[in-house]
C-alpha cells in the first residue's frame, strides 16, 4: 500500500519509471524528480494509462478516489479516458500516448511517423512537462536544437506534428490555448520541383554500395526511382501481393486509398529482392521488419552528405525520395509517355468527370511506360550514349 513516506521517497531515475500499488493504481516517477498518479488498465485489448494528477498536488487518498472513479467506469466497460478533460494534469509524453490512440491511429494511414517523431524529437525535450506549463520558448528551443544539427526540413516536420498534437489537446478541452501557436517553421521549405538528370541517376546508382546505407534501404532508394511509387509503399512491399507480373499494393496502404497495381519489371524484380523473414523485399537488415520512411529519408541525407565530402567530383544536390517519384514522372515524360499514363504509373486521382466515370485500369499501357523506363534507366546506369 502506498504511503506519503513511501512516495516521497522514491528517487527519480535516468528514465521514467512507474511503481504499482494494485488494480492499476500507480505512480510515475520522472528523471527532473515529478510524480504522477495514474490508473494504467486494458480495454479493448489496449493497454491505456490514464493521469490521475500530480503529486503532491493532490493528495494520496484524492488520488485513491479518482482511481476508484476510473476503476469502476472500466469495470462498466466504459473508457475511463474518454473523460480525461476532467483531470487536472496530463504531462507531454501521456498527452502524447493519448493523441497517438485518439486521433493519429483512427485517423491517419501514416500514424508510426507521428509516433517516430514524438519518441525521437519530442519525448526527449519537453516529454516530462506538464501540458499546461509549456511555453512558447520551450517548442522554440526544442526546434533550435534540431536545426543546430543540421536537419532544417526535420524541424519543420515536428513542428507540423507538435502543432497537432497540442491542437488536439485544445479540441479535446485539455489546454485552453496550444503553446506552438504562433511558431514559425525555422526552415523555408523545400522546393518541389527537385528531379535528377541521367548523370545525377548514374553517380547515385554507383555511389549507394560505399554510401554506408543498408542493403534494404539501398534496394529501396532504386526501386523508387523504377516504379514511381511512394518511399512507404515501396518499403512495405510484401511478395504475397506479387501474382506474377503484377505487384499489387492494398487500397489501405495507398494515399488516395484504391488499390494500384505496379507491373513488375525484371529490374524491379530483381531490386525487391527474395522474401526476407516477414516476407518483404525491403525489411529492416536486423528486424526483419517494414522500415518508416522517415528512415529511408534520413539515410539518404547522411549519404549525399557523405558524397559530397569527396574530392574532385560534382556535388549532388539535396534530393529526398519523393523527388525520385518525380524523377520517374519526369524521364517518362521526356521518353514521350503520355501525361495521363504518367499519372495512371504514379496513381494519381483523377478528378475530372470523365476521370470519375471512367474505370479502365490502363493495365496494359503501364506495363509498356515501365518496361521503357527501366530499359531506359539500365541505359543510363551502364553509361550508354543514346
Amino acid at each position: 500500500m502506498f504511503t506519503d513516506r513511501y512516495i516521497k521517497s522514491l528517487e527519480p531515475k535516468k528514465s521514467r519509471y512507474e511503481v504499482r500499488e494494485g488494480n492499476g493504481f500507480a505512480i510515475r516517477v520522472f528523471p527532473n524528480g515529478k510524480k504522477t498518479f495514474c490508473y494504467i488498465y486494458d480495454i479493448q485489448g489496449r493497454r491505456r494509462r490514464m493521469t490521475l494528477g500530480p503529486y503532491p498536488g493532490i493528495k494520496l487518498a484524492e488520488a485513491r478516489r479518482r482511481h476508484a472513479d476510473a476503476r469502476a467506469l472500466r469495470l462498466q466497460g466504459v473508457d475511463p479516458a474518454a473523460k480525461v478533460a476532467t483531470i487536472t494534469s496530463m504531462t507531454v509524453a501521456e498527452l502524447s500516448e493519448y493523441y497517438l490512440e485518439k486521433y493519429a491511429k483512427p485517423n491517419k494511414k501514416s500514424w508510426h511517423n507521428d509516433a517516430y517523431v514524438i519518441k525521437r524529437e519530442i519525448i526527449p525535450t519537453i516529454g516530462d512537462r506538464e501540458i499546461q506549463d509549456v511555453t512558447r520558448r520551450d517548442i522554440v528551443l526544442m526546434l533550435e536544437k534540431i536545426v543546430d544539427r543540421g536537419a532544417q526540413r526535420w524541424s519543420t516536420i515536428t513542428l507540423t506534428i507538435t502543432r497537432r498534437m497540442f491542437g488536439f489537446a485544445v479540441d479535446r478541452g485539455l489546454l485552453d490555448h496550444s503553446p506552438v501557436d504562433g511558431v514559425k517553421a525555422m526552415a523555408a521549405d523545400v522546393k518541389k520541383d527537385r528531379w535528377l538528370d541521367d548523370d545525377e541517376i548514374r553517380a547515385l546508382w554507383h555511389w549507394l554500395p560505399q554510401s554506408g546505407m543498408s542493403d534494404p534501404v539501398q534496394r529501396a532508394i532504386k526501386a523508387i526511382l523504377a516504379s514511381g511509387c511512394r518511399c512507404s509503399e515501396v518499403l512495405r512491399m510484401d511478395w504475397s501481393e506479387v501474382n506474377g507480373d503484377w505487384w499489387t499494393i492494398p487500397a489501405a496502404r495507398m494515399k488516395n486509398g484504391r488499390e494500384h497495381r505496379v507491373h513488375m519489371t525484371p529490374l524491379l524484380r530483381e531490386l525487391c529482392g527474395p522474401p526476407g523473414k516477414h516476407g518483404l523485399g525491403f525489411g529492416s537488415a536486423t528486424t526483419g521488419k517494414a522500415m518508416l520512411h522517415t528512415s529511408a529519408s534520413q539515410a539518404l541525407r547522411r549519404a549525399i552528405k557523405k558524397y559530397n565530402k569527396q574530392d574532385d567530383i560534382e556535388p549532388l544536390e539535396f534530393f529526398s525520395p519523393r523527388d525520385l517519384r518525380r524523377t520517374c514522372a519526369t524521364h517518362l515524360a521526356k521518353m514521350g509517355v503520355n501525361e495521363h499514363i504518367i499519372g495512371k504509373v504514379l496513381s494519381h486521382t483523377d478528378q475530372s468527370v470523365t476521370g470519375i466515370y471512367n474505370r479502365h485500369a490502363y493495365d496494359a499501357e503501364k506495363q509498356q511506360a515501365l518496361s521503357q523506363w527501366a530499359e531506359r534507366l539500365r541505359e543510363i546506369v551502364d553509361g550508354l550514349v543514346i
